[in-house]
C-alpha cells in the first residue's frame, strides 16, 4: 500500500478530534500533517490547548504539526495546508476534525487514488456517500462531476488547477455556459458568500466543472461526519448515523470506468437542494445564537472581573 499522508485540520473541538484520531489509528495511518488553527477569541484558547494536547500525544504515527498563532479560518487553512502537503507528496487524503473513517476506509481511499492516478479526468476521490446518490447496480462506486469534502483525496497536479476565487470560478462557469446548478443550486450561493464566510470547498468543486473533471465516490460511505451536532462552522444540525462507524468497508475487486452514469446529477441536485424541516432549522438557529450569547456573557464577566 502507498503511504499517502493524511492532512488533518483542527480548531477547537477536542472531543470530536479524539473520535477522528481513533478512526485514523484503527486504519493504521502512519503519516499525518496536522494544521491547528489559532483562537478566534480568548475563550476559545482552553479548547485549542486541549486539541493540541491530543495531537501531541499521538505515538502511533509520524506527525508534523503546524500550530497557527492567529485564526486563519477553515477556507484559508485548508487551501494553504493542502498546498503545503502537496509540495512534498504527489497525493493527499484530507479530513477535518469531525470526520471519522470507518475500518478499511484509508486503504480503500489509497487504492482508489492509485487506480485513477493516470487518468487526467479524475481530479479527486470522495470518501463520503449517501444511498440516495448511488446509481442502480453501482456496487463498486461511481463518478460525479460534483466533488464532496467530507473526507477526500486528490493529486498535486489536480490541486494546482485551483487558483482563482470561488466567485471568479462561478462567473467563468456561467461565461462558458456550464450548467453547474443541475448538480445542486446551492453551488451559486456558496460561491457568492465564499469570501465573506471563508469557504474553500465550492472553489475546488467548480474547478472540477471548468476542467471537465470528475470525482470517484464509493457506493457506501467510508466516513461519518459527526459535526452535524451544531458544533461545526459550516454545518447545520442533522441526525448522525453513528451505527456504521465501526463497520468495516469492502474494497472493490473491480473498479468502475471513469464515466458519469445517467441520473447521477439529479441525485446530487435533489440531495443538496433539500431544505431542513422548520423545526430543525429553528433548533440549529437557536444553538448558534445561544452559543454567541454564552461567549458574550463570558467576555462581560472577564471585563467586570478586571475592573474589580
Amino acid at each position: 500500500m502507498n503511504n499517502v499522508p493524511i492532512a488533518l485540520f483542527t480548531y477547537k473541538r477536542p472531543n470530536h478530534l479524539l473520535e477522528t484520531l481513533h478512526g485514523l489509528q484503527i486504519n493504521q495511518v502512519t503519516m499525518i500533517y496536522v494544521f491547528s488553527d489559532g483562537a478566534r477569541a480568548p475563550e476559545d484558547e482552553p479548547d485549542i490547548d486541549r486539541v493540541r494536547k491530543n495531537i501531541n500525544s499521538i505515538d502511533w504515527a509520524e506527525i508534523y504539526v503546524v500550530e497557527r498563532e492567529e485564526n486563519w479560518g477553515l477556507g484559508k487553512s485548508i487551501r494553504a495546508g493542502v498546498s503545503e502537503v502537496l509540495q512534498k507528496h504527489d497525493q493527499v487524503i484530507v479530513v477535518e476534525d469531525d470526520i471519522v473513517l470507518r475500518p478499511g476506509a484509508y486503504q480503500y481511499a489509497v487504492e482508489a487514488l492509485d487506480r485513477y492516478k493516470d487518468n487526467p479526468k479524475v481530479m479527486s476521490i470522495t470518501m463520503w456517500s449517501d444511498p440516495s446518490l448511488v446509481p442502480f447496480a453501482a456496487k463498486n462506486g461511481f463518478f460525479s462531476k460534483r466533488f464532496v469534502c467530507w473526507g477526500w483525496g486528490t493529486y498535486a497536479h489536480q490541486w494546482q488547477k485551483f487558483t482563482k476565487s470561488p466567485l471568479e470560478l462561478y462567473s467563468e462557469c456561467e461565461r462558458r455556459g456550464l450548467n453547474v446548478l443541475k448538480w445542486g443550486k446551492d453551488l451559486k450561493h456558496q460561491a457568492e458568500v465564499a469570501e465573506e464566510r471563508n469557504l474553500w470547498y465550492v472553489g475546488f468543486a467548480l474547478t472540477h466543472f471548468l476542467e471537465d473533471g470528475i470525482s470517484y465516490l464509493p457506493s457506501e460511505t467510508l466516513t461519518v461526519n459527526i459535526g452535524f451536532d451544531g458544533t461545526g462552522e459550516n454545518c447545520g444540525l442533522v441526525q448522525i448515523n453513528e451505527q456504521i462507524i465501526d463497520k468495516p468497508v469492502n474494497i472493490p475487486i473491480k473498479w468502475p470506468k471513469p464515466r458519469i452514469r445517467w441520473g447521477v446529477a439529479n441525485g446530487f441536485a435533489e440531495y443538496f437542494g433539500r431544505r431542513k424541516k422548520v423545526s430543525k432549522r429553528l433548533r440549529s438557529f437557536l444553538i448558534r445564537h445561544l452559543r454567541k450569547v454564552k461567549i458574550l456573557r463570558k467576555m462581560w464577566h472577564t471585563i467586570r472581573s478586571r475592573q474589580d
